[in-house]
Formats: C-alpha cells, sequence, structure tokens
C-alpha cells in the first residue's frame, strides 16, 4: 500500500512538472532572432546551446516552446540582445544550437 501510495505520489510530481511553463525574465523579453545577413552590424558575444532534456513534457511543441524560452534566457544571461539560431531539433529532445549577439537598439 505504501508503495502504491508513492508511486503514485512521484507519478503526480512529475505530471506537474511537466505542466509548470519556462518562465522568460524580463532580460530575455528584450532578446529577437536576427537574420544572419545583420549580424555583422552586432557584437559576437559567443555560441551557446540548449536542451529540453530537463523538461517533462507530453509534446514536442511544448518542448521546443520552453528550450525556446531557455535559450533567451540565456542569451540575455550572456549580455546578449539577439542571437542567430544555426540548428534546432524539435525532436524527441528539443536542442537548439546557436550563436549570442548584443546589437544596437533600434
Amino acid at each position: 500500500m505504501v508503495k502504491k501510495l508513492l508511486l503514485f505520489l512521484i507519478t503526480i510530481s512529475f505530471m506537474i512538472t511537466g505542466c509548470a511553463s519556462a518562465t522568460l525574465s524580463p532580460q530575455g523579453r528584450m532578446v529577437r532572432e536576427i537574420q544572419p545577413d545583420w549580424k555583422n552590424k552586432c557584437k559576437f558575444l559567443g555560441s551557446d546551446s540548449v536542451n529540453s532534456a530537463g523538461f517533462v513534457s507530453m509534446g514536442k511543441a511544448s518542448d521546443f516552446r520552453k528550450t525556446t524560452i531557455a535559450m533567451k534566457n540565456k542569451v540575455a544571461a550572456q549580455g546578449g540582445n539577439a542571437y542567430v539560431m544555426n540548428l534546432g531539433y524539435p525532436g524527441l529532445v528539443a536542442v537548439i544550437d546557436f550563436e549570442i549577439y548584443k546589437c544596437p537598439e533600434n
């Protein structure tokens, strides 16, 4: 009985975690995607990647959306305000490789 209750509670906690939404930080809201030919007007800050391995979700689109939010937050945390997405795999585990830029405000 205790094992069944424990298993039930663990299952519920995973379901709640999967329903939780990734939160876009205030700085992440200011991050935008730019076209590759625009990056010449911006300062390159580096390359990075994010994946959805930390998210428990029922749908691939949700995984990719959460991964995109994590990417924007990461760009902002590294001092950027723009990114160029190099690779995006909205498969079983969403993976995004991207370049971080600091562009002039327009």
